[in-house]
């Protein structure tokens, strides 16, 4: 009885250690949260807008995922210089780093989606919390998305498509490779979105960098999704290297389908 009783005190006593520790966690965890995106999520209806390649782009901002992120939608942040060239930054704003995102109001529908990107912007070699999304998003659903990042792998893959939810089969929905770019041209990232396939590419100098033919059932109908292009800190993660970072896309085209 004496062993017995001794036993279900060591072991109520155990049960007590890991619901402590599970609650300490949790509060420092929720603590940092608090401090750190206090209101998450907040997205605030966007009060500016830009004219990039014959589109009128909504600048986001407020707290909100991905990330989640600060957003700014500052004139220092996103804005269009005399060539017509986008400039979307991460920017440190005292002691915050803020992330930057542009979108279309309207769906475009089924057709091709082309971002060309000035070779300075380096996308090959960013940061390894930092992702740049070129994408079309209805909601967590019905995306598709080309991600420059290596998602804190760095020396690993550095490109990825994904049609999300890309969890449900991660090597069916989800394809990464790793690309080298010659940073004095630009490189061009496609997304072609038809009824029965899609399929996305990267290039450069005519030269086919990576190309994925998406196999899988999760194609949409049109109609709700619109074009997007962020930079962002993944995990709302500054950079590590703690430096801002600018992005320069010189071009989106888009062509409907059919052609």
């Amino acid at each position: 009885m004496e062993i017995n009783k001794k036993k279900s005190i060591l072991a109520g006593l155990s049960v007590l250690m890991i619901v402590f520790s599970f609650a300490f966690a949790e509060q420092a965890f929720s603590s940092t949260s608090k401090q750190i995106f206090q209101g998450f999520p907040k997205f605030e209806k966007p009060e500016r807008t830009i004219n990039f390649s014959g589109y009128e782009w909504n600048v986001k901002r407020g707290v909100f995922a991905p990330g989640p992120n600060y957003w700014n939608d500052s004139e220092d942040a996103v804005f269009v210089d005399k060539k017509g060239h986008l400039h979307i930054k991460i920017t440190k704003v005292g002691d915050t780093f803020y992330s930057s995102e542009i979108y279309l109001e309207k769906s475009m529908g089924y057709g091709t989606y082309k971002f060309v990107i000035d070779g300075k912007s380096e996308v090959d070699k960013l940061d390894e919390h930092l992702i740049l999304g070129l994408f079309l998003y209805q909601d967590d659903e019905h995306e598709l998305d080309i991600e420059l990042a290596n998602w804190q792998n760095p020396g690993g893959d550095n490109i990825y498509y994904s049609v999300q939810p890309y969890w449900e089969n991660k090597k069916l929905n989800n394809k990464g490779a790793k690309i080298t770019l010659d940073n004095s041209l630009t490189s061009t990232y496609t997304i072609k979105w038809l009824p029965s396939r899609i399929r996305m590419t990267a290039k450069q100098k005519g030269e086919m960098l990576f190309d994925w033919r998406y196999r899988g059932d999760r194609n949409f109908e049109p109609g709700g999704e619109k074009v997007h292009i962020n930079l962002w800190m993944q995990d709302g993660l500054q950079p590590k290297n703690g430096e801002e970072k600018e992005i320069i896309i010189r071009k989106f085209t888009f062509t409907p389908f059919p052609y």
